[in-house]
């Protein structure tokens, strides 16, 4: 209990708050949201019963980010440090987690380790669906999920106990089969089903698997830390009435309810806080309509508190349901939701009592009560049919077992008649004419309704100094994606801050600062377009304009806009095709940066051109450079340009120099990103990081290999430290700098000739959705990519980069929707409003396969690039949801071509379905309405 609210969030601590863990160098929890909405920051809280005798130890796992530290009195806090650590030993869960390649850019994965940790605490062989449960507040960016459900589903009682991929009723992987290692041939790159990956290293490529699950550490609960001791002995302790005082905020951690009362009439307006929850109520009232007068109070009064809430089971004849709308699949605010409760009389099967409650549609929940008025008394009654002579019973939807309709039909109408002489029930008599004057005395309540008939040099020069006096150094980001290369004030502003002050300065921003400062994902686009095909949907011309928002400033607008242009006519041929791009300014914040940089915008306007033709015609310069430093003990240094951020580029470059050099990977060692030892170094960016800096490494390791080549023929039977301590002695460099640039990457807008890209990436993707015409929500079933990376250098990681961008991809066009205010205020700047994808979002059957026998010469060891073409692919979901629309459409009379913007959130789904609901709420006329947001 807290007894002053308006110094609360200042001085009260929260676990994650006030750098605490930092106080005690615990620094593994990371704060993403600062709203409890992603699980970065999940650690577990273990507490014990203190009211009885034998100890039962509970185990919680909680948001750091928004429990109170006075709240963890009595309780033992568990971070992910104290499980294990690759200083000591990795816990089983960690273990299983980094072989599975659960982790890309690790910022999620240690809240992952805690939430999967905390579940088998409680749970040592919990069933797959708790996992899903335990899981479903974590969310990720990089991986698409479906590692770290591969790591953790080993742990379930549906796993065979050697971590095999059969996973009986598990709702996400591939019920394909799965390949044997050597079963594709030479070049064995396919992947089916939940295995994803070779395992193969043909033709002396050094290929990472997917984890072999016989080498995982078996799983032993009784190895867990235990419950500390000194709790256990004083829980007595934890009952009695316990004060913490800072600064001007008191806490009282009480021991009873009388307590509690007592304490509640000295400060009525002192709000009680249950972890993070805020709670109220006391007397014992219904859950009327007045109960919550306004969003976030209740009609209680201030020195009254919640004893309990009584909820009655159902009565004979009474029915339940609810119902939810909301924008993420996992635990998220509703849109819309309703609750019914109707009470059936038991004679006459009337409505004796109903009660519709809805809530999102008003600033309050609203209870139907005209419409329940209308309702009650009002059904079919069939009480005097079944007194004549002869009837046996009546018959009605509520008879039937199993499914309503059939082909859409009603089998018995229900609740709505929609056209004359549709049946409603029926009379079960003796004879045909005594059923037929029974059924004339059914009583039915009709209500008529209408009818139709028919960063560096920025920071020189900021700080007014020269570039070899600045140095940038990175180890690694967070999944960015491009989201880091444009959008640096903050950083700029956090280098003068240190400059002034003379001292280190780290600036962190919250998620809802980070958002609404740095801008989101690419700009917001529409686009025109003009089409000229024949008869059998042969494209012959393409007029396309595109308007971009650039928000207030350049930024990367002008690539973007770029990469739209390049990438319009996609996989297909255009004879002829003029396309322009528009930025436009608006008051907003520039957006930034984002994985395919304007290619899957691009993709998606020419696929809804390809689609809209399908309907009418009814046809179902670069640089890159690396270091490469040779010890005496054999070890390998690298220094490059690369930066990692999650996609694998430090593994990659280690196996660049371990193939050149012919040494184990465990000798080779990449050094975080410098500008002290590799200078002008380019962003990692566009699918090319690889490239540019696996060639600069090959280059620089070849330039050792032939310093060393005449001491390994002086003793071609010695080791390759022998050979290495001989240059040493001989004065010879071990040091090597390597360069590359990317040939033939160029483009003139004058000529409109040149070369914009390295090489193409091929792909191919088919998906299967379920539409819920009603609420507009979908499931994905089932994904299918086939796709061409060359030959795959790290097929685990590629595979990973695949699955991550097409979920991303997934987010972009048929979940992240952005929503801005009038006045250009972005509303959804945070994980509270802005949904990203998440576990339950995985498609059901998710399949990929890396297409065989290709090689490119422009790719470093042939491995193409993979980390941003993916993306695109996640257009197949999107057209498959509009595919689903059309047929809704069809059957309703509505054929043709549709406009479906993208993303495809629920709301535009259900409207684009255009039933006869939707017609019942037409679109208010501009200036009768003050609108809560703007267009885009």
């Amino acid at each position: 209990m807290v007894t002053d609210l308006s110094q609360w969030t200042k001085s009260t601590e929260l676990i994650h708050g006030n750098s605490c863990f930092e106080t005690v160098q615990l620094t593994g929890s990371k704060e993403g949201c600062g709203v409890g909405a992603c699980g970065a920051c999940t650690v577990m809280i273990s507490s014990v019963d203190p009211d009885i005798n034998t100890p039962d130890i509970h185990h919680l796992a909680v948001n750091a980010c928004l429990y109170p530290v006075c709240a963890v009195h009595g309780k033992a806090v568990t971070t992910v440090e104290g499980i294990g650590s690759t200083r000591t030993k990795l816990h089983a869960v960690q273990e299983r987690l980094a072989k599975a390649h659960g982790s890309q850019c690790g910022f999620c994965t240690p809240g992952m380790v805690m939430s999967m940790y905390t579940l088998l605490r409680n749970h040592p062989k919990p069933t797959n669906q708790q996992l899903l449960r335990a899981v479903e507040g974590n969310l990720c960016r990089c991986t698409g999920y479906r590692p770290i459900l591969d790591a953790f589903k080993t742990f379930t009682k549906e796993s065979c106990g050697d971590g095999c991929q059969c996973i009986n009723g598990f709702t996400n992987g591939s019920t394909s089969p799965v390949h044997d290692r050597d079963s594709c041939g030479e070049n064995s790159q396919c992947v089916n089903g939940r295995t994803n990956g070779s395992t193969s290293a043909d033709h002396d490529q050094i290929t990472s698997g997917l984890g072999n699950p016989k080498l995982f550490t078996e799983y032993d609960s009784s190895q867990d830390i235990i419950f500390p001791p000194e709790i256990l002995t004083t829980k007595g302790e934890f009952l009695k009435t316990c004060w913490f005082r800072n600064g001007g905020v008191a806490w009282a951690s009480i021991g009873c309810l009388e307590e509690l009362l007592e304490l509640k009439s000295k400060h009525p307006g002192a709000p009680i806080i249950a972890g993070n929850t805020a709670l109220g109520v006391k007397k014992t009232v219904p859950l009327s309509g007045d109960f919550f007068p306004s969003r976030l109070k209740t009609n209680v009064a201030e020195d009254e508190v919640i004893v309990n809430i009584s909820i009655p089971f159902t009565k004979k004849d009474e029915y339940i349901n609810v119902y939810k709308v909301s924008r993420s699949n996992h635990v998220d605010t509703a849109i819309v939701n309703a609750a019914f409760r109707l009470q059936l009389d038991e004679s006459t099967k009337t409505v004796q009592d109903i009660c519709l409650v809805f809530g999102g549609v008003a600033a309050t929940t609203k209870i139907a009560t005209d419409t329940a008025n209308r309702l009650i008394g009002k059904s079919i009654d069939p009480s005097k049919a079944l007194a004549q002579p002869g009837v046996v019973d009546y018959v009605g939807a509520e008879d039937i077992p199993g499914e309503t309709s059939i082909n859409g039909e009603d089998i018995f109408a229900l609740g709505k008649v929609e056209f004359y002489s549709q049946i409603i029930g029926g009379i079960i008599a003796n004879t045909p004419d005594i059923a037929r004057k029974a059924a004339k005395l059914v009583d039915v309540k009709f209500e008529d309704l209408p009818s139709i008939v028919s960063i560096k040099m920025s920071a020189s020069k900021v700080l007014g100094e020269k570039a070899n006096r600045i140095r940038c150094h990175v180890r690694r980001i967070g999944g960015a994606f491009g989201g880091k290369i444009y959008r640096i004030i903050p950083a700029l502003a956090c280098t003068v801050a240190a400059r002034k002050c003379g001292k280190p300065v780290r600036l962190i921003l919250s998620r809802t600062e980070d958002m609404s400062l740095t801008g989101t994902r690419q700009p917001t686009y529409y686009a025109e377009y003009k089409a000229g095909f024949t008869d059998t949907g042969v494209l012959q011309a393409l007029r396309v304009k595109v308007y971009v928002d650039a928000g207030f400033t350049e930024g990367c607008i002008d690539y973007v806009a770029t990469h739209i242009l390049f990438n319009l006519d996609s996989v297909y041929s255009v004879a002829n095709i003029h396309s322009t791009a528009i930025c436009c300014k608006t008051n907003k914040a520039t957006n930034t940066a984002f994985r395919g940089y304007g290619a899957p915008e691009a993709i998606h306007i020419i696929e809804n051109v390809m689609y809209d033709i399908a309907t009418v015609c009814q046809i179902s310069q670069l640089q890159g450079m690396a270091m490469v430093t040779v010890y005496l003990d054999g070890t390998v240094l690298i220094h490059q340009s690369g930066i990692e951020m999650g996609q694998g580029i430090f593994t990659k470059m280690i196996q660049v120099a371990s193939r050149v050099l012919g040494v184990p990977h465990d000798l080779v060692h990449c050094q975080e990103t410098s500008t002290t030892t590799v200078p002008n170094q380019h962003g990692a960016s566009a699918s090319c990081t690889a490239d540019r800096n696996g060639y600069a490494i090959k280059n620089a390791c070849e330039i050792i290999k032939e310093r060393l080549k005449p001491f390994k023929d002086a003793n071609p039977k010695g080791s390759w430290t022998d050979w290495v301590m001989s240059a040493y002695q001989n004065r010879v460099n071990l040091t090597a700098i390597g360069f590359y640039k990317c040939a033939d990457v160029t483009w003139s807008w004058v000529t409109k000739t040149g070369r914009p890209y390295m090489y193409p990436v091929y792909g191919t993707a088919c998906s299967e959705v379920e539409v819920d015409c009603l609420t507009g929500n979908h499931q994905v079933l089932r994904t299918d990519i086939v796709i061409d990376i060359g030959r795959s250098m790290n097929p685990a990681i590629d595979i990973g980069q695949i699955e991550g961008a097409f979920m991303q991809g997934y987010g972009l066009f048929a979940l992240e929707d952005h929503r801005y205010s009038p006045q250009g205020i972005l509303l959804t700047n945070g994980p509270h409003a802005y949904k990203i994808p998440c576990f339950m979002d995985i498609p059901s059957e998710f399949n990929i396969t890396l297409l065989r026998n290709s090689k490119t010469e422009r790719a470093v060891y042939s491995s193409k690039g993979v980390a941003e073409p993916p993306v695109s692919l996640a257009n197949s979901v999107f057209f498959a949801i509009k595919d689903a629309i059309q047929s809704a459409r069809a059957d309703v009379g509505l054929p043709g071509p549709f406009r479906l913007d993208s993303p495809a959130t629920g709301e535009r789904v259900r409207l684009a379905c255009a039933d006869s609901l939707v017609g019942k709420f037409p679109v208010a006329e501009p200036g009768t309405y003050t609108p809560w947001e703007a267009p885009l």
